[in-house]
């Protein structure tokens, strides 16, 4: 089963990962005396234009939000469990995010293009971004993940973690 989907996601631009400020509108039915006194909310009724994130703005830096088209992966693995959002146009970025399931908040992970395979750290796990044939599954520190297109491929290594008892070389 693919659980792989594609989403929108609002960014900053400078990487705050500190969520934004959007306007919301409440409109509320009253029942009013013949004073025009309420006497209680009948109904309450939230307009947003949350959907035009063009207009949000970075909650510590004020900087426009920046949409971005990504692929959002499921994953629940070792200690991870959220989701990863890599963008489409993943070999032109610089980012990719992870959303925990215990966060609302989505975090900007770089992408470390200096290394012999592209790769961002989430949470103490490594995320290698690897063109088919760059990187092969070896015994239990590398895992395939998902594939991403026609030639990117995902391995998650998560980080190691000791036995009880067990000796170190």
């Amino acid at each position: 089963m693919d659980r792989k989907t594609k989403e929108y996601i609002a960014v900053c631009p400078d990487h705050c990962d500190a969520g934004f400020i959007a306007h919301a509108t409440v409109e509320q039915e009253w029942k009013v005396d013949a004073f025009g006194e309420m006497l209680y909310c009948r109904a309450d009724d939230l307009g947003t234009d949350l959907d035009a994130s063009r207009r949000w703005i970075c909650a510590k830096c004020g900087k426009g939000a920046q949409d971005l088209e990504c692929v959002g992966i499921p994953v629940e693995q070792n200690s991870l469990n959220g989701k990863l959002m890599v963008p489409l146009e993943v070999l032109n970025v610089d980012y990719v995010f992870w959303n925990d399931l215990h966060s609302s908040d989505v975090v900007s992970c770089p992408i470390d293009h200096t290394a012999s395979v592209p790769c961002a750290n989430i949470q103490g796990a490594k995320l290698f971004l690897a063109v088919a044939g760059q990187m092969s599954e070896s015994q239990d520190d590398v895992t395939f993940l998902a594939e991403l297109g026609t030639d990117m491929i995902l391995y998650l290594r998560g980080p190691r973690v000791e036995c009880e008892g067990q000796i170190g070389l």
